[in-house]
């Protein structure tokens, strides 16, 4: 996109280009919320689909929900 003159902007938890074009996350927290909202909405049969392993974005995921299940 850059070669062609594009305007973009990525989605991420780590740093992946120049500031102007990045919109940080954090997936751990983002999901631990999730997580938590579900619980406190009296749900306890809670399932996640995780991501292809050998994605950091997936494995934060996870580890947010699970560790906030865990509590």
């Amino acid at each position: 996109l850059r070669d062609m003159d594009c305007a973009y902007v990525r989605v991420a938890s780590a740093t992946l280009d120049e500031p102007s074009h990045m919109i940080a996350s954090n997936d751990g927290i983002g999901t631990a919320e999730a997580a938590e909202h579900l619980y406190g909405l009296g749900h306890r049969r809670i399932a996640v689909i995780k991501g292809p392993g050998g994605y950091r974005s997936a494995k934060e995921r996870f580890n947010g929900f699970r560790d906030a299940l865990m509590k």
